[in-house]
């Protein structure tokens, strides 16, 4: 064998009877070639990005919508999921027609209540979704309590009361069932 050498990674000496580095396991050189340039280079230690606050940890920064998505919360998101999805769209004419009818009809207070359901199901977030649902609640608890004490008071008129309240008390059923159904598009 020949002389002892130098390795050309770690820089320890190699034993003449040794193929390989005893301390990184690099195979021998070839006579005195070095590689161009000498040994490589140690590879630079990355020092993480320190935060500036203690908060900087929990930020998380929010991501763009990809190329063809809209951003949550638009109206082309939400045209987007009234395509595809027909009860959502449903829900919302029907909240919009409500207003207005109970707008035309001088109900302020309905109007309002429908709107803010309409309102609440727009902004598709978690907050609008209570908003809607516990207006729905109270819709559905006040036209109930109405028909009672109507029938309470008059058991013919409870039927008239029955059938006039059929519709609105069937549309806000509907709403409540298909918002919780959907409640995977609030975030």
């Amino acid at each position: 064998m020949s002389s002892p050498v130098r390795c050309q990674s770690c820089g320890k000496a190699i034993p003449a009877e040794a193929e390989r580095c005893p301390a990184c396991g690099r195979p021998r050189p070839e006579g005195d070639l070095r590689p161009l340039g000498g040994p490589a280079p140690a590879p630079p230690s990355r020092q993480p990005r320190l935060p500036s606050t203690p908060d900087d940890l929990y930020r998380v920064e929010p991501l763009p919508p990809a190329p063809g998505q809209e951003a949550p919360g638009s109206w082309a998101y939400v045209t987007g999921i009234m395509r595809a999805d027909k009860l959502f769209a449903a829900v919302l004419v029907l909240m919009a027609l409500v207003a207005l009818m109970n707008l035309a009809g001088g109900s302020i207070l309905g109007a309002a209540i429908a709107g803010a359901i309409l309102w609440g199901v727009l902004t598709l977030q978690w907050w609008g979704y209570l908003l809607a649902m516990a207006l729905s609640t109270v819709n559905l608890v006040v036209m109930v309590m109405a028909l009672l004490t109507v029938a309470f008071r008059n058991p013919r008129a409870a039927m008239a009361g029955s059938v006039a309240l059929s519709v609105p008390l069937a549309i806000t059923v509907f709403v409540m069932v298909v918002l919780y159904t959907r409640r995977q598009h609030f975030a």
